[in-house]
């Protein structure tokens, strides 16, 4: 809860210093008042194992019928798209459409959808940060703060470079979630086989997605049973509980996918994981949509400036 707390409070920062001489001071407070507020109360729906929870949201979603490949191929050129385009609108378009398609059509629940943002958006917020905030030996842009000699400064070109690096970013992770919230792993596999990506790469990604996920379940249990015994009662004590557990979790994690790799041996492992997969057949529809919503995205960019590689 505590550092949900402080990415909240990073992120109302940042939301303010953003706008800052952009908005009217008192809006821009109410602004980032709210956004703290909601963080810390959509933070107390969080439950626990959020991104365990990953493959169940896939294999619940309304969208998971739909062919793998045209999803793939409609979230890969989203993102490269978004990335690309450099636009403010083109990243903002594509992360309500890819949100809204997940949450509304593919019916993920919205807190799960948000609190499973939570953790690429605190990389994204740092990552702002470092290019919001400049440093400088004398006050320039629109806010500076300092002691006379080292001034902590925002200038209306970083906070630019801050918010298209932030929407970008948002954008692309939004694509990434659409494909991963509403196809199950193993029709991506298919996928990528059937595109002829090398054998090996696929077979590492198979392994290295399951073995992240004993990973993190490893690591919620080891988390509940030190929080049932107090050992997160305080800052000094978690700061202990989280360096011994670090490094049982790394005994119990080798254990782990030991025994997992004896499981698929037993099972006459030959270097290579086959699933059973149906044949998909493309419908109108599906046709429709992704042509109607790479329409847009090509309209879009046309209309702010194109895409610049």
């Amino acid at each position: 809860m505590t550092g949900r707390v402080s990415g909240s409070a990073l992120g109302a920062v940042l939301l303010y210093f953003m706008f800052y001489n952009r908005l009217p001071a008192v809006l821009l407070l109410a602004i980032s008042l709210l956004f703290l507020l909601g963080s810390i109360l959509g933070g107390l729906r969080h439950s626990h194992g959020g991104l365990l929870s990953i493959d169940l949201h896939a294999q619940k979603s309304r969208l998971g019928g739909y062919h793998a490949g045209l999803k793939v191929l409609v979230a890969t050129a989203a993102a490269f798209t978004c990335v690309a385009a450099n636009s403010l609108y083109v990243s903002v378009f594509v992360f309500l459409f890819m949100s809204g398609v997940t949450v509304l059509a593919g019916k993920t629940p919205l807190h799960c959808y948000l609190s499973l943002l939570t953790l690429p958006g605190f990389f994204i917020l740092m990552g702002t940060a470092a290019i919001l905030f400049q440093f400088s030996g004398t006050p320039a842009g629109v806010f500076a703060a300092g002691t006379g000699t080292v001034y902590i400064c925002v200038t209306a070109i970083s906070q630019s470079r801050a918010l298209s690096v932030m929407c970008n970013a948002f954008g692309a992770v939004s694509c990434l979630y659409m494909l991963s919230l509403s196809t199950p792993m193993h029709k991506i596999i298919g996928v990528l086989r059937r595109v002829k990506v090398p054998k090996v790469m696929v077979e590492l990604m198979v392994l290295i997605y399951r073995y992240l996920f004993v990973l993190l379940e490893t690591n919620s249990h080891m988390v509940n049973a030190a929080a049932s015994r107090l050992g997160y009662r305080d800052y000094p004590t978690s700061v202990k509980t989280a360096l011994h557990g670090s490094r049982n979790l790394l005994f119990l994690s080798f254990r782990r996918s030991s025994d997992c790799f004896a499981a698929l041996e037993a099972r006459c492992y030959d270097g290579e994981i086959r699933f059973l997969e149906k044949t998909q057949t493309l419908g109108r529809g599906e046709v429709a949509a992704a042509v109607g919503f790479g329409a847009i995205l090509a309209a879009l960019c046309r209309l702010t400036g194109g895409v610049h590689l």
